[in-house]
């Protein structure tokens, strides 16, 4: 345990704590003793400076740059010494997670201190300080906890999430985190990226938007340029090793430039770009469906709706879960307007664990409130339970087209729809004001953004795997797409062979 005399270094109790609430380099190097590889340098100090001007901070900084240690763990110890009774979240993907992460480290601070163990320790800490939670003298009240819904029973003062961008369920973050926050709170949020799809994308999305406001958005790269200004003007699908030679590094007493390079040949440049210059270059070199023809077949204007274009056709693509269980697809099922060879999508809607008989009610029903007099056809894939609902419809009188999903024919309707977007013949509703769109055409980004090519080593022929959870959604647009197609010609060609 650090000694107060070790701490103070001569210094007056009283000016030492002053400087201690109102300087955080001063309060990290001195009452911390984070004086190794340089102490505080200036791009931490700059994620903590916009916690102190806004209420939402995202950070986004290279892997093994202290984000954590800085943000997750320092900064809220800063608050606890200058404030009393402040309620902490801290929130990781899993407990196991948060269990070795910044709450222990928390821990480890003040326990190795003397004035910290003096401040926050109280007589019965040996029993009421546990991996989950700690309460402090001075009531402070700092819990771990993972990245669920069951978040709803907690309220704070600041939460601070860990690594949001490996979060896969967004929808907990807009619902449930956000809501849990007392008035004039804060919410920080760290990461490396990880994707164009994940939470922080989602954010910047919305920001762009308008939507939201109060949001600081920090990208913090590894390497910057002599005179500390970014380190390439290049777009980063463009940027060679040769071209960073010359850079220098935010932290060269921990990661010199020769370091950080060595690790390009390692990792490869798309993982490194992504690692330690937080640069998410939208898909890799054998996507299938490029981010940036996603994202331009977006339309903020346009909401789900029931209303029936009578100069329109709809398809109705309908792919079904193949088995039960937690790790199951769901029954996908699109509804497609085409009308002068442009395609709409205008409805969709997922189902886990429904039996044969809601499957076909549905889509009948479905089939009956989307006709018009140039007809209306579902196509559904014939595999596995398929056959029996097809058979079901037609029996009811409903047009089925079957599909056959053998690999060469998923390949086919996989190609299909990449030239169709690539051709901007799709429209994706995106409306800020209608949830159910916002959460399709994510999910539906989510699933097209993971699929990948696929060269045989034997044959040297080439496939289509989907690196993604679940690919239900993306195959019902699919199906409905590559079956609107054959009713009139869009004259598009091939993304590739």
């Amino acid at each position: 345990m650090k000694k107060k005399e070790e701490i103070l270094q001569g210094m007056e109790k009283v000016e030492f704590f002053f400087r201690c609430r109102t300087d955080f380099k001063f309060f990290c190097e001195r009452m911390l003793g984070v004086d190794s590889y340089g102490g505080i340098h200036d791009y931490q100090l700059r994620w903590f400076r916009l916690t102190q001007m806004y209420e939402r901070v995202v950070i986004e900084a290279p892997a093994g740059f202290s984000k954590t240690e800085v943000m997750g763990v320092m900064y809220p110890l800063w608050e606890m010494y200058r404030s009393k009774n402040l309620k902490i979240l801290l929130v990781c993907k899993t407990m196991e997670q948060g269990k070795s992460n910044m709450l222990e480290r928390i821990k480890g601070y003040i326990q190795d201190n003397e004035f910290l163990t003096e401040f926050f320790v109280p007589p019965d800490a040996r029993t009421t300080w546990n991996k989950s939670e700690i309460r402090t003298k001075d009531g402070h009240w700092v819990k771990n906890v993972p990245y669920n819904n069951n978040i709803r029973g907690y309220r704070a003062d600041i939460i601070i999430c860990d690594e949001v961008d490996s979060y896969e369920e967004t929808d907990t973050y807009f619902e449930h985190v956000t809501s849990r926050l007392f008035p004039g709170g804060k919410i920080i949020l760290i990461s490396t990226p990880v994707g164009p799809t994940r939470l922080i994308g989602q954010l910047k999305e919305k920001a762009n938007m308008g939507v939201i406001k109060n949001y600081a958005f920090e990208k913090t790269q590894a390497l910057v340029s002599k005179d500390g200004r970014r380190a390439y003007k290049k777009e980063p699908s463009e940027i060679t090793i040769e071209m960073l030679k010359d850079c220098k590094s935010i932290w060269p007493e921990n990661w010199p430039v020769e370091k950080l390079l060595e690790k390009w040949g390692e990792m490869g440049k798309w993982k490194w770009m992504r690692n330690y210059m937080c640069e998410v270059i939208g898909e890799a070199e054998d996507a299938i469906f490029p981010l940036q023809n996603i994202m331009d077949s977006f339309d903020y204007s346009l909401s789900f709706t029931k209303a029936i274009d009578e100069e329109a056709q709809y398809f109705i693509g309908a792919d079904f879960a193949i088995s039960g269980g937690p790790k199951a697809d769901f029954d996908a099922f699109i509804v497609l307007k085409k009308i002068n060879d442009q395609f709409i999508v205008v409805h969709s809607e997922v189902h886990k664990g429904w039996q044969r008989p809601l499957k076909v009610q549905r889509l009948k029903d479905l089939w009956e409130h989307y006709q018009t007099e140039l007809g209306t056809i579902i196509v559904a894939d014939e595999s596995n339970m398929g056959t029996m609902v097809i058979n079901d419809l037609r029996a009811e009188g409903v047009t089925v087209v079957a599909q056959n999903f053998h690999s060469f024919a998923r390949k086919k309707l996989l190609v299909t729809l990449s030239n169709v977007l690539q051709g901007k013949g799709l429209i994706l509703p995106r409306s800020m004001d209608d949830e159910d769109a916002q959460k399709f055409s994510e999910l539906l980004k989510d699933q097209l953004t993971g699929f990948r090519r696929k060269r045989s080593e034997k044959t040297g022929g080439e496939s289509i795997e989907s690196t993604a959870p679940h690919d239900d959604v993306a195959m019902a647009l699919a199906m409905a797409v590559s079956e609107g197609t054959r009713h009139e010609t869009m004259g598009l060609s091939p993304v590739w062979a």
